[in-house]
């Protein structure tokens, strides 16, 4: 999930979701969705730690 646009993405799918249960009347669901995009949100732009691209030996190829 490195690209920034994967984890915007991320997120806006479980908005969506969690507006879908709230408007289906599922509280339990929503809740779950809705807990499940803020963790996401915790991991993917709070602790994320971008890997340097130069010193980091797992993303070369060969």
């Amino acid at each position: 999930m490195r690209p920034m646009w994967r984890r915007i993405l991320m997120v806006a799918l479980l908005a969506f979701w969690t507006g879908i249960e709230i408007l289906g009347g599922n509280p339990y669901w929503a809740l779950l969705a809705g807990g499940i995009g803020v963790y996401a949100i915790w991991v993917f732009f709070f602790a994320f730690d971008v890997p340097d691209a130069i010193g980091d030996d797992k993303d070369r190829k060969g």
